[in-house]
């Protein structure tokens, strides 16, 4: 089973929700609730699943600008030598999802005033783990769309070194990267010491406060949100691999790289877009209920 991601892909940006997309965790906490740090301690047997193991590197570069597609992700494009090396991790086929996981360098968050969780910062961090989720037509049960990155997931990982270590666990969150919607967090340095047969485990929840329509004209297929679902993901990590994410991580990985000073970070411009949210942020808010 392979699993592709599309770079720069818009259509999944627009699907996930805004809550929490700026930070993800990287702690143990309280596993019943979906807005604390917290560390996936599972011990529920892995779902039947289809998994793949790979330990090998996919190059994500981005088309010139002009053969790229419209909107920011288009605005910002880049050259091969500006691409991320991000690499292929495990991938996994279970119930309405599929997931993929990606990983490189850190991530660095903007800041989120209203976020109830957050993860290591690109300094304290070892890499970046990236858990694309996409629906699968099985999924369009519970009413989702094919390609759709669900919104509020409770997704928890652990992570084991070869020997069956619990090196790493906690709570996936959601966020924005240039290129689409995703779950992940950071993983703090020295989490990874060394090349090997490593386990990745996935325990996804359903959302908590997203309900589904039940009667008879509107009403997904479903009968109700599913089980928690897990799944073991056998994860080989080679030196060249480790390596790849150490040569990348940047002392500071807010400037512009050397090879990248003519593309700097641009906004997409929609003059009528900007006006009207200017005119909504001037509007005086409803307060904020529950």
């Amino acid at each position: 089973m392979t699993i592709k991601r599309t770079v720069l892909a818009l259509t999944a940006a627009s699907t996930m929700a805004l809550v929490g997309l700026s930070a993800c965790a990287e702690n143990n906490g309280d596993t019943e609730s979906a807005t604390t740090t917290a560390a996936a301690q599972t011990s529920s047997p892995a779902t039947e699943a289809d998994t793949t193991m790979t330990g090998e590197t996919t190059s994500d570069k981005a088309a010139p600008a002009e053969d790229a597609p419209e909107g920011a992700a288009g605005v910002n494009a880049r050259p091969d030598e500006c691409g991320l090396q991000e690499q292929q991790g495990p991938e996994a086929s279970f119930g309405p999802f599929d997931v993929s996981i990606h990983y490189f360098q850190p991530g660095e968050m903007l800041p989120n005033p209203d976020a109830d969780m957050t993860m290591a910062s690109y300094a304290d961090s070892q890499m970046h783990l990236e858990v694309d989720t996409k629906v699968n037509e099985f999924g369009t049960n519970w009413g989702w769309s094919v390609d759709e990155t669900p919104a509020d997931l409770r997704m928890f990982y652990k992570l084991e070194d070869p020997e069956g270590k619990q090196v790493a666990a906690g709570m996936m969150m959601e966020m924005n990267a240039i290129d689409g919607s995703h779950y992940g967090t950071n993983l703090v340095n020295d989490t990874i010491t060394g090349p090997g047969e490593y386990t990745m485990t996935l325990t996804v929840y359903p959302p908590k406060n997203y309900s589904l329509h039940g009667d008879y004209i509107t009403g997904v297929p479903a009968e109700g949100w599913f089980k928690p679902l897990t799944v073991v993901m056998p994860w080989k990590l080679t030196q060249d691999n480790l390596d790849i994410v150490k040569e990348n991580k940047r002392e500071n990985p807010m400037t512009v790289p050397d090879n990248c000073k003519d593309y700097p970070v641009k906004q997409f411009s929609d003059p009528t877009a900007e006006a009207a949210m200017k005119k909504a942020e001037a509007e005086a808010p409803l307060p904020m209920m529950g």
